[in-house]
C-alpha cells in the first residue's frame, strides 16, 4: 500500500492525522475496512449471528458492486 498523502491536523482540540492511500488490491481493502468499522460499532456488541451475518452478506455485495 502506497501512502500518497500525511496531514497532521487538530480538530475539536484533538490531534487527528489524515492519510491518504493507494491500495494494491482494493477488494481486499475495502473488505478490511469493513471488518474493522463492524468491529468498532453497534454490531460488535449484537451477540446474535444472523445479524452480524447479515450485515457481512451486505458488506461482501458492497465490495462486489465497487470491484
Amino acid at each position: 500500500m502506497k501512502i500518497t498523502a500525511k496531514i497532521d491536523f487538530t480538530f475539536n482540540s484533538k490531534k487527528c492525522t489524515f492519510i491518504r492511500v493507494e491500495p494494491e488490491n482494493l477488494s481486499i481493502t475495502i473488505k478490511e475496512i469493513l471488518f474493522e468499522l463492524a468491529q468498532f460499532s453497534w454490531l460488535s456488541k449484537i451477540s446474535k449471528e444472523p445479524i452480524r451475518n447479515s450485515f457481512k452478506i451486505r458488506a461482501d455485495k458492497t465490495v462486489e458492486k465497487i470491484n
